[in-house]
């Protein structure tokens, strides 16, 4: 019995063999993933600390981001109660390292004072750059009043803070942060950085439409007159209480400067009612679409157009190419027309002029 089981074990131990070896013409099996071996990830690190810059208490919550070319993705974190953060698992190369949190000025490492470009932060493979800290500065702030024509608050108007800037190589006023004054005309604008501010305010808009398709004052300003003719209104009004930014006051804040006393009226006056007709280049009467006025020099945007007093004035295009808009303040301003359908659509572009407020009529 025992040499007629051992052959038996012999032939199971060499068939078990030939199953695991190559036959001739076939190629060796591949390496399993157990036998493949795995890429540690990166190990450079970037660590540090965020605190205030006016009494050094630390700013948790406080979002860090890194970004380089080796890491498109980018990398961020928060702080945390004691104001410290970390980066891990950053692969070596050349990052900049930006701290932001809601109320306080956004800084770069590097960074010397706001709007200012940071320094690169060169990181080797495995580096562990520690104590890179930051002294975040609270972010500035305008508040005041705004009153009617008779000195009494007034409720519900917009007020926003604008400044210069370049875009596309163009300077241009630009609003960078906005209010609405409370049941006691007062207002607050905060989180601004360090510079030069003109504050406009405009008035609640009542929504006064008049026939003929036409609708004015969209946008903020408010009619309150009793006639299509001859109405009176809240125009768009700058500190210290005047029609344009040309005859406006600056506001120059320093880092984390609050100023508190911007107190100005809005302008009532009388405004002027625009009518007139828009043709096609055939000379036809144009139809199916709408026309908008806004104050000279604002650039059309995603929006169809809004200066940065905020207002836009516009109507419909009526069937026969007329159009009436109600209720507009003295000044200058840019009149745009579109009509046609979405596929072939027609613009013109018009200055314009409102210089009295009884009845202005463009063709």
């Amino acid at each position: 019995m025992i040499r007629r089981t051992i052959p038996a074990l012999l032939v199971l131990a060499t068939w078990t063999l030939s199953a695991q070896s190559p036959q001739p013409g076939q190629r060796p099996a591949r390496d399993t993933p157990a036998q493949q071996k795995e890429v540690p990830p990166p190990g450079g690190q970037i660590s540090g600390r965020v605190v205030t810059t006016d009494n050094g208490r630390p700013v948790k919550r406080a979002r860090v981001a890194v970004s380089a070319r080796e890491l498109p993705e980018g990398r961020a974190t928060l702080t945390d109660d004691a104001g410290h953060y970390e980066l891990t698992e950053l692969p070596a190369g050349r990052y900049t390292l930006t701290v932001s949190k809601a109320g306080f000025i956004s800084l770069s490492y590097g960074q010397r004072r706001p709007l200012q470009s940071g320094t690169p932060l060169q990181l080797a493979d495995g580096q562990q750059l520690k104590g890179i800290d930051f002294q975040l500065p609270r972010g500035g702030a305008i508040a005041g009043h705004v009153y009617d024509e008779d000195g009494d608050p007034l409720p519900g108007a917009t007020v926003r803070a604008l400044r210069y800037q370049y875009l596309q190589g163009e300077r241009r006023l630009v609003a960078v942060g906005n209010s609405q004054s409370d049941d006691k005309g007062q207002f607050r604008i905060w989180d601004l950085l360090p510079g030069d501010y003109y504050v406009t305010a405009v008035a609640r808009n009542f929504n006064f439409f008049a026939g003929r398709g036409g609708f004015g004052g969209r946008g903020g300003f408010a009619s309150t007159g009793s006639s299509a003719d001859e109405q009176t209104g809240y125009a768009p009004t700058f500190y210290p209480g005047v029609g344009s930014v040309g005859e406006a006051r600056p506001i120059r804040l320093g880092v984390s400067q609050e100023v508190l006393d911007v107190n100005f009226g809005i302008q009532l006056v009388r405004t002027a009612r625009l009518s007139g007709t828009v043709t096609n280049a055939d000379g036809g009467p144009a139809w199916n679409g709408s026309v908008s006025l806004t104050p000279e020099g604002t650039p059309m945007g995603a929006g169809g157009g809004g200066g940065p007093q905020g207002t836009t004035y516009g109507s419909r295009i009526n069937w026969d190419g007329t159009f009436m808009i109600v209720s507009v303040p003295p000044g200058r301003y840019t009149l745009r027309a579109r009509s046609g359908d979405n596929d072939s659509p027609q613009y013109a572009t018009q200055p314009l002029s409102v210089a009295v407020a009884t009845s202005a009529t463009s063709a």
